[in-house]
């Protein structure tokens, strides 16, 4: 990274990285340079980006349990601020990344080669019960596998 400006998604900068989080030097990671990226693409008002690996840099997309908060990831920065990329509208082929497609306006479910919308809402109500049935096999089997 030669003065790349990742400042959207990063208040400080990993150990081994020169610069500040407005002009980084050094060899980023997935996530570092997937932020200066998208914040590029936002700031030359790209009008569309799409994101088809939502698995390369989860760390920057959503939150996870044990991740601290050096790092705004992407659903948790368009919760908290659904106009911070201006008028790019994001289109992500995701299958793994539910807490980042709960924040979407619009939410097409491809299955047997065909597409359905799924009303925002109904969606949030799915990924809720989903989570409640984690939780609950959590509690009850501790890691999941049997005789644990």
């Amino acid at each position: 990274m030669a003065g790349e400006d990742v400042s959207l998604f990063f208040r400080s900068l990993p150990p081994g990285l020169g610069g500040t989080p407005k002009a980084v030097r050094g060899v980023g990671s997935s996530s570092l340079v997937m932020a200066s990226q998208i914040q590029r693409a936002v700031s030359r008002g790209s009008p569309l980006l799409i994101f088809d690996e939502d698995t390369s840099a989860p760390n920057l997309l959503v939150p996870g349990c044990v991740q601290e908060g050096e790092v705004e990831v992407l659903s948790s920065l368009l919760a908290r601020d659904p106009s911070a990329l201006g008028e790019t509208a994001l289109v992500f082929a995701a299958g793994a990344l539910d807490i980042l497609v709960a924040q979407a306006d619009r939410i097409l479910l491809l299955r047997d080669h065909e597409a359905r919308a799924i009303p925002p809402r109904e969606f949030r109500a799915m990924l809720a019960a989903h989570l409640q049935d984690v939780l609950r096999d959590l509690g009850e089997g501790g890691t999941g596998r049997p005789g644990s």
